[in-house]
C-alpha cells in the first residue's frame, strides 16, 4: 500500500500535516486487515506527521514489523534521481522532508543500513516476515 500513491495520485495532495491522505491510508489499511490481507504500508512516513495514525494501526496488527531505511540525504537524492517522479519532486522538496534518524521506537522496528542493496533488503524483509 503506497502512501505516496494515495496522497499524490488519488488525492493530488501535497505533503502536509493533518492531510486527508492520512485518513485514507488508515481506511485502506484497516480494510485490508479486516479482510485478512497481509499489509505492507510503504512511504516516507515522518513520525511527527504520521505517529497518530501508525500507533493505532500497529495495535490492530500485533504481528507487525516496522522497517526504517537508514539512508543519508546524499544517498536519498541519488536514489530519487533514478525514479520516474524525479522531475515532479525536486531536490529542494526532498531536502525539506528529510529527517535523519526518524526511527519510531516501535516494537519490532528493523533498521536497514544504507549499504544494503535492493536484493538484500528484499531478502531481509522476506526472512523476517516469513514470506
Amino acid at each position: 500500500m503506497e502512501q505516496d500513491y494515495l496522497r499524490r495520485i488519488v488525492l493530488k495532495e501535497k505533503e502536509i500535516d493533518d492531510g486527508t491522505n492520512i485518513a485514507l491510508v488508515t481506511q485502506v489499511v484497516e480494510f485490508a486487515l479486516a479482510h485478512n490481507y497481509d499489509v505492507v504500508l510503504d512511504g516516507m512516513l515522518k513520525l511527527h506527521r504520521y505517529d497518530y495514525m501508525l500507533k493505532p494501526l500497529i495495535k490492530k496488527c500485533p504481528n507487525n514489523y516496522v522497517f526504517y531505511y537508514d539512508v543519508s540525504l546524499g544517498e536519498t537524492l541519488k536514489r530519487h534521481a533514478s525514479k520516474p517522479i524525479a522531475d515532479e519532486v525536486s531536490e529542494a522538496d526532498l531536502k525539506s522532508w528529510f529527517k535523519p534518524n526518524d526511527i519510531t521506537g516501535f516494537k519490532n522496528e528493523i533498521i536497514i543500513p544504507e549499504s544494503y542493496s535492493v536484493e538484500q533488503t528484499t531478502e531481509l524483509i522476506k526472512k523476517i516476515a516469513e514470506l
